[in-house]
């Protein structure tokens, strides 16, 4: 295998051609490789004979790249080499030499810490460093649904930077697994966070087979056993499963058992230190609380507790405090994590929980009982079922279509732009009414479809213009306009191309905008110039 040693130098040679310690290494590579094929050529030849051949092939003018040449000044000590005799007790002293330094430097340079529990002061703020379980070991697992298990407890990924500061993360190993299915973004984020808090030592392990994964999906599946399971698709349409019918893919959605917490009892110095109300926002058994109210209580009568950093960007004006504590009480601890808490309660088959589409898990059926996105797109979705049918419409299912759309359009235009990320902007219906199927061109000429079209456009212009100088048309006679100009957007189509170039395409000159909370609408020619801005037009 010497070729490799050749062609891996080479190939480091090419990028970096400026290192001269490669120039060094190439030499003694291949003058290392002399020394092998010296010590095997001469278990088969004396060394007499096998000098006087290398003596023989050292003629001018050879020169080859990748091949160990034998015209350089180091041939002599290729001699030299093969009269030396290293024997076995000379190996094991130079053997035994260097033990005893190994150890000295171990000794001399590793630092034993001891994990504890201590308080420290920054800024005025008491901070509580909590004890690792395991060493100075954070476990980090990471869930397609774009959560990650730390340690057992299932936070977001902007949380994870908090939870590192409350613990000593000074050494900190962090060994990380992932369920399949997860994308390399979303680990990308994980690690930068890390190494944000300087947490260099990554362990990464497999466990997608391990006892582990095991023990957690029978868990999960006599969590879930008797539950009512709802499986959300694309049209908003629902289907039961039971836990045991689930895709894999599916079962993601569903979160195990929560894991009791074990109970922290808070330090008195630390206690006293949240009486502070400038610097801590407080929760005693999940209520807000006033700072002063401590001064009824004592450390003890909290059986667990957790504080965390709130960064400047997402305090708000009820609670501006760079600090939240929460404080539980015994009963309330039992309540959140005791075996009959809803978080440790095995599902019955009064249980109801919906896997949606946005891989959104919810404890109810949001069938009938929806959130306000979901309403929105359940509507959306009823909406373009009809929208799509293909079939002819009569006037009451045009009412009904066009009505829709103006409910999902105004709630949509109504949105923030962040929840407008949630929801689907609707598409303007296309209808086609039962006086609009296409005639036979054998029994209607050409000339009788484009007097219907005339005649439609002249009613459709007549009330497009009435009063148009004396009032603002209600929202009724914008609705009765939109129909009348879909009718007649329908008709044009059907028209011939010579017809379609005689007259001109229908156009609607109202636009939909918000004014003072409400919306209305307006001709085109009315806009204002800032109004033109914000409709783009």
């Amino acid at each position: 295998k010497h070729s490799w040693d050749n062609l891996l130098i080479e190939a480091l040679l090419v990028p970096f051609w400026f290192h001269p310690g490669l120039y060094f290494a190439r030499q003694a590579i291949k003058l290392n490789h002399e020394f092998i094929a010296d010590e095997a050529a001469l278990q088969v030849t004396p060394l007499a004979q096998y000098k006087s051949l290398l003596l023989m092939m050292m003629l001018p003018g050879q020169s080859f790249g990748l091949a160990s040449s034998l015209n350089f000044s180091l041939t002599k000590k290729r001699f030299e080499m093969m009269k030396r005799q290293t024997t076995n007790p000379t190996k094991w002293m130079k053997m035994l030499f260097v033990l005893p330094v190994l150890t000295a430097m171990v000794y001399i340079f590793s630092e034993k810490v001891t994990a504890q529990a201590e308080v420290e002061k920054e800024s005025g703020v008491v901070v509580k460093k909590v004890e690792s379980l395991k060493e100075n070991e954070i476990q980090i697992r990471f869930r397609a649904d774009g959560k990650i298990e730390v340690d057992g407890q299932i936070i977001e990924v902007e949380q994870l930077a908090e939870l590192i500061d409350s613990g000593n993360n000074e050494n900190m190993t962090a060994r990380i697994s992932a369920y399949p299915g997860v994308e390399m973004g979303f680990v990308a984020d994980v690690q930068e966070v890390l190494r944000g808090k300087d947490i260099r030592r990554v362990v990464y392990q497999s466990q997608t087979t391990s006892e582990q994964d095991s023990k957690e999906e029978d868990e999960k599946a006599e969590f879930y056993r008797n539950a009512v399971i709802l499986i959300e698709d694309e049209n908003m349409e629902y289907t039961h499963k039971t836990y045991y019918q689930l895709t894999e893919k599916e079962k993601i959605g569903l979160f195990g058992p929560m894991r009791p917490s074990a109970k922290s009892y808070p330090d008195p110095t630390l206690f006293e230190s949240w009486k502070d109300k400038e610097t801590f926002a407080l929760w005693i058994d999940g209520v807000v609380s006033a700072n002063e109210k401590l001064e009824d209580f004592e450390a003890s009568d909290f059986v667990f507790f957790y504080q965390s950093s709130v960064k400047s960007n997402a305090r708000s004006e009820r609670f501006p405090q760079p600090y939240q504590v929460h404080l539980y009480s015994d009963s309330y601890y039992d309540l959140r994590f005791g075996p009959n808490s809803e978080g440790r309660r095995p599902r019955t088959n009064r249980d109801t929980i919906t896997l949606t589409q946005r891989m959104v898990t919810w404890n109810h059926d949001i069938s009938r009982n929806p959130d306000p996105n979901t309403a929105f797109l359940q509507k959306n979705a009823r909406y373009e079922k009809l929208r799509k049918s293909g079939k002819t419409f009569n006037q009451n299912e045009i009412e009904e279509l066009n009505q829709l759309y103006r409910e999902l359009n105004e709630e949509y235009t109504k949105s923030s732009d962040k929840r407008k990320k949630s929801l689907k902007q609707p598409i303007p219906p296309e209808t086609k009414t039962e006086s609009q199927i296409p005639i036979s061109t054998n029994s209607v000429s050409p000339q009788t479809s484009l007097s219907t079209y005339h005649e439609l456009n002249g009613a459709y212009q007549l009330k497009l213009n009435e009063s148009r100088l004396f009032a603002k048309k209600s929202e009724l006679e914008i609705e009765k306009l939109f129909e009348m100009f879909t009718i007649l957007q329908d008709q044009h189509m059907f028209l011939s191309f010579e017809d379609k170039r005689i007259v001109q395409r229908p156009t609607f000159p109202y636009v939909q905008l918000e004014q003072d909370g409400n919306m209305i609408f307006k001709r085109l020619e009315d806009l204002t110039e800032e109004e033109r801005k914000i409709l783009r037009c």
